[in-house]
């Protein structure tokens, strides 16, 4: 599991938003910035992970983008404005910042070898 401070591209606006982010062997879950993940709140946003998935680097400075391999529409949920309900998400993609490129390194390798780990 890997859980530290990511940027985050998305939102209606496409703004950047720092969140906490948990990536375990199954899922993405993603928190307010605010709120550190192990204090019991639930996710802001959460993106089952699939053997159909990829990770890949961009250009952009300890960028990295999570997407489906068809670039279809991704099924994940997301807290409705109210914070009370999960409601569908809309990302094909999840546009992520890391702190540093040794950060960016570490989250797509770990990316990578769940998604191995699916297809078995």
């Amino acid at each position: 599991m890997v859980c530290d401070l990511l940027n985050f591209l998305g939102g209606h606006k496409k703004n950047l938003k720092r969140r906490w982010c948990v990536l375990s062997s199954r899922f993405f879950f993603y928190f307010d910035g605010k709120d550190d993940p192990t204090d019991g709140k639930r996710p802001i946003g959460i993106l089952p992970l699939t053997a159909h998935m990829e990770v890949a680097v961009c250009i952009k400075e300890n960028w990295f983008e999570v997407y489906h391999k068809s670039r279809a529409q991704m099924k994940s949920c997301k807290l409705d404005k109210s914070r009370s309900n999960y409601v569908q998400g809309n990302h094909a993609v999840y546009n992520l910042q890391a702190s540093s490129e040794d950060d960016r390194k570490k989250w797509t390798e770990v990316f990578q070898k769940v998604f191995e780990s699916l297809k078995a």
